[in-house]
């Protein structure tokens, strides 16, 4: 490593495209022997590498294929650098036979050769966060598989056998780069979420309205571990869950019916006008937002300002909107 300079290093170690990555039959992430040798010509040049076949065995009896191959690379210096290292595989047999066909030979060649490139590329850094088991895989056969696939929107990636899994540190360079990537944080956020709606699923009236709940709290700033802190408590004193008018940082119960006195009624917007209504919730200023046909409601509902109202509302992109208004009994 001492001829192989910083630089080069990072740049033969720098991670792969996301959808390079695959994973194997025994659960193992890899990348494609191609993208080994893209690697290889892109920083190093075609003519600043090469593979050499030491030796090979081909062992009839056990139908394994095993090459020695040393991978040369040229650094900056001049000086060739060499990497040694083995590669393997099985020769597979027909059904009925009991001897491998020369085709199945050849094959098992190309795929030891493969192997071997990919360990030896290895030792200078090629895919290292693979080997050193820091990219890992969420397997189809667990049950975090589907929670994940379900809260992620990419229809570009399939996720047949697994979920590849990047950690954070390597977030940078794929926002860098402009790439899509799920990360450790990532997994993490999203196997949280998904226990907090199977655990709190009985305090909404719908699916909508706790991810609604969930995106009001995440733009406040909150963690979801401190939401589960907020749900957690309203459970336990039965109360129905709530959401903070970021304005006046009120807490009021979301899309429940509720007590406000109307103190202020104002148009605003030239071209697209809406209500905006100043509510009192509990000796506390609320801003409630009347949009649409929810104007003709308020219209013919709010007959004085100063007077109780029972409110529905909902939240949107931080504001409180109207959902319903209704006098007060008596």
């Amino acid at each position: 490593m001492n001829s192989l300079n910083e630089n080069l290093f990072n740049q033969l170690n720098a991670p792969f495209p996301y959808e390079e990555y695959r994973i194997n039959q025994n659960g193992y992430v890899y990348v494609r022997p191609q993208a080994t040798s893209d690697r290889l010509n892109q920083v190093l040049g075609p003519h600043g590498w090469k593979l050499e076949v030491v030796s090979q065995d081909i062992d009839m009896k056990l139908f394994t294929v095993s090459i020695f191959g040393k991978l040369s690379i040229k650094a900056d210096n001049g000086e060739w650098i060499d990497k040694c290292q083995f590669g393997d595989a099985i020769m597979y047999t027909e059904e009925g036979e009991t001897q491998p066909q020369a085709q199945a030979i050849l094959d098992a060649k190309k795929i030891a050769l493969s192997d071997c490139l990919k360990k030896c590329a290895s030792l200078i850094g090629v895919a290292s966060d693979l080997y050193n088991g820091r990219i890992t895989a969420i397997l189809k056969s667990t049950v975090e598989y589907a929670k994940v696939v379900r809260a992620i929107d990419e229809p570009n990636f399939k996720f047949d056998k697994g979920i590849v899994v990047i950690p954070d540190d390597l977030k940078p360079y794929y926002e860098k780069n402009g790439s899509f990537a799920i990360f450790e944080s990532d997994i993490k956020d999203i196997l949280k979420k998904a226990d907090i709606k199977e655990k709190f699923n009985g305090m909404f009236k719908s699916n909508a309205d706790i991810n609604t709940w969930i995106n009001s709290m995440k733009e406040q700033g909150l963690s979801l571990i401190e939401m589960e802190y907020i749900l957690e408590d309203q459970k336990n004193k039965n109360l129905a869950p709530v959401l903070t008018d970021q304005v006046n940082n009120v807490v009021i119960p979301l899309e429940t019916p509720i007590h406000m006195i109307l103190k202020e009624l104002n148009v605003e917007g030239e071209e697209d006008p809406y209500y905006k209504c100043l509510m009192d919730y509990q000796g506390r200023p609320v801003e409630v937002f009347a949009v649409g046909p929810l104007m003709n409601v308020v219209d013919s509902v709010v007959k004085n300002i100063g007077q109780p109202y029972i409110i529905d509302i909902r939240e949107a992109k931080g504001r409180n909107i109207l959902r319903n208004i209704r006098q007060t009994a008596g």
